[in-house]
């Protein structure tokens, strides 16, 4: 039939019932479109806002830094550091992360530890892996020792160059990150999404909170900032009954429905209080609370387990090479086939405790990739 004109040929009955249907459609076009137009107006709000806050910033940290006395040359060694990543149940793997040492002068200055989990493909955890620690270094705030306002503004500054450059209104990616200033001995965390800073003091444990659409408040910011519901589907609140996280770098599409990359700063931390770091995606976290994290850690650190929770005798376990106790006492119901890519055979403490947990959460039925990164003072 190609190539041929199709002539429609419409009853009068159907035209007079489509004509009485067109107002109604115009009108809820009409209505969708302000709708739509209000939750522009209020993002390009929260925009503004943050450039003047921003911009007071400035004069008041330029002020302040006149006074600030040189700070001595010493500067702190860095954690040690390592990170273990599998796919796990999934087809393919789109986490990214960094671990890395940030030189300046010569010295070691800052440390950065990040985990970057995306969603609809690993374009947006790349382009994050690639540039966020670009632009945390170039932005104002470092220089002025002001690390929370230097990571909130290199991570709305990579949401907004991300989006700019995709042509893949769907794919984005959650954060989680720490940034250590190796000379003012201060350490701040942030997150967008649900992926999680656990920070253990000698007296503390900092986490990060997720973002995510089943979290009172966050349903609170989507229904009176933009208007949007969360929905349940399959089990899982969803933003539009589609999105699992409520924040993000990237996701174009959901921006207009409030998903946003403005992350939450939490408080600065005296780097000479802190015993270890750990920083992973929801692959690791679904399965493994922040209590049995910080046992498991503690249990391969001081050699003896610590705690009376199963995760922390079984990665005890795994740090000890006996892989088969480890998986025993978590009641494994797992294909041995799939057990046998989780090796636990790094050499250095935090390979083999990140490899720990990873195979801990495996093994407890995590269905996501699983990122880990293990950051320990190195005594």
């Amino acid at each position: 039939m190609s190539g041929r004109n199709l002539t429609f040929i419409y009853s009068e009955e159907q035209i007079e019932e489509i004509g009485q249907q067109l107002p109604q459609n115009i009108q809820t076009c009409r209505s969708r479109i302000e709708e739509i137009d209000q939750q522009l107006e209020q993002y390009n709000d929260l925009i503004k806002q943050l450039d003047d806050k921003i911009r007071r910033a400035d004069s008041l940290i330029a002020e302040r830094c006149r006074d600030q006395p040189d700070l001595s040359s010493f500067v702190s060694e860095p954690l040690s550091v390592n990170c273990t990543t599998v796919t796990g149940r999934r087809s393919s793997n789109e986490d990214e992360e960094v671990a890395t040492i940030v030189r300046v002068d010569g010295q070691q200055r800052y440390q950065f530890l990040g985990v970057f989990d995306g969603h609809g493909g690993i374009d947006a955890a790349s382009y994050c892996k690639q540039q966020l620690l670009k632009k945390l270094i170039d932005t104002k705030f470092i220089g002025f020792g002001q690390l929370g306002l230097a990571l909130q503004e290199a991570i709305i500054q990579t949401d907004q160059a991300y989006c700019e450059q995709t042509d893949k209104g769907q794919v984005g990616t959650t954060v989680a990150c720490c940034l250590i200033d190796l000379k003012r001995g201060l350490v701040v965390a942030a997150n967008s999404g649900d992926a999680r800073v656990l920070i253990k003091t000698k007296s503390s444990i900092y986490t990060t909170v997720d973002h995510k659409p089943s979290d009172e408040r966050e349903r609170a910011r989507l229904r009176d900032n933009f208007n949007t519901g969360v929905f349940d589907f399959g089990g899982v609140m969803r933003v539009n009954g589609t999105l699992a996280v409520s924040r993000a770098i990237g996701d174009l599409d959901f921006k207009i429905y409030g998903v946003l990359a403005l992350p939450q700063i939490y408080e600065e931390i005296q780097y000479s209080d802190v015993n270890f770091v750990v920083v992973a995606c929801d692959g690791m976290w679904d399965v493994i609370s922040n209590e049995e994290a910080v046992q498991a850690v503690e249990s391969c650190i001081t050699g003896k387990v610590v705690g009376d929770s199963d995760v922390a005798k079984a990665v005890f376990a795994y740090f000890n090479d006996d892989l088969e106790e480890g998986d025993k006492i978590l009641k494994s119901e797992s294909d041995p086939a799939e057990l046998e890519s989780l090796k636990v055979n790094k050499k250095d403490i935090t390979g083999k405790i990140s490899q720990s947990l990873v195979r801990a959460a495996f093994v407890k039925n995590s269905q996501d990739n699983i990122t880990c990164i293990v950051a320990i003072v190195d005594k």
